[in-house]
């Protein structure tokens, strides 16, 4: 049974969130990040990393890094086990913005 990320577990996301790393790759083989989102503030990405179902094998690993436009936040899922996760390539989720929340500053 899955579940919300616990005190602990965000608290180890806030300091990934301090750790310069690249976005993850579309390979999951190398990394074994299956699902992740890119923010342009930090506080979205910590905010939005209460709202991801982890399932067991499972845990929430983050960074940060620059592109032209400058600094953002990375959060993804990085699983255990490839095959258990059921998909062998990974997801990169982009949203110009959020239709629910007009001011979101996420990509």
């Amino acid at each position: 049974m899955g579940h919300f990320a616990n005190a602990e577990e965000i608290g180890a996301l806030e300091k990934d969130l301090e750790k310069e790393r690249p976005v993850p790759n579309k390979d999951p083989e190398q990394t074994h990040v299956v699902y992740w989102h890119v923010f342009r503030r930090r506080e979205d990405a910590s905010a939005f990393a209460r709202r991801v179902m982890l399932e067991p094998g499972e845990q929430l690993v983050a960074g940060h890094c620059e592109d032209d436009l400058g600094r953002l936040w990375w959060l993804g899922v990085r699983v255990d086990d490839l095959a258990k996760w059921g998909n062998r390539s990974a997801i990169h989720k982009i949203d110009a913005g959020d239709g629910g929340n007009p001011g979101s500053t996420m990509l």
